[in-house]
């Protein structure tokens, strides 16, 4: 580790104090990050590290507004509560993440049928087709 003075080790501790980065900091001051490391843990290691991993795409309200969709029937499927997220919310997801929500949330996906017939001429029903529609129902077993 190079020399670091006192007023730089002074400024580096007040801004890992205030919530900055291990990387932040060293862009700011122009040392390394295994500088800032080891005077983070030599003079301040009872300061908390920051959550790993990737922020949350969904909050807990965006969470409980698609359940509370897809259980009051107003939304069918996850699909379409992820439209419903991009439009009220300004969220933009993945319909897999919102099905993933919606597990976590004690909802299980089941393959609704759905009964098609097709028609001729003089509205004779010829063959029964079938129509696949996945919705999310609550297992209260």
């Amino acid at each position: 580790m190079a020399k670091v003075t006192v007023d730089i080790r002074n400024n580096i501790i007040s801004m890992l104090s205030n919530g900055q980065s291990i990387r932040e900091v060293s862009k700011k001051i122009g040392i390394s990050k295994s500088a800032v490391q080891e005077i983070r843990t030599k003079y301040v290691p009872d300061i908390p590290k920051p959550p790993p991993g990737r922020p949350r795409k969904l909050s807990v309200q965006d969470k409980r507004h698609c359940v509370r969709s897809v259980t009051s029937g107003r939304v069918p499927t996850a699909t379409a509560a992820t439209k419903k997220l991009k439009s009220e919310h300004k969220t933009n997801v993945n319909a897999n993440t919102v099905r993933r929500a919606l597990k976590e949330a004690g909802l299980k996906a089941k393959k609704k049928v759905k009964k098609q017939f097709k028609i001729y001429g003089l509205q004779e029903r010829c063959e029964d087709t079938l129509k696949i529609d996945i919705y999310f129902y609550r297992d209260d077993d």
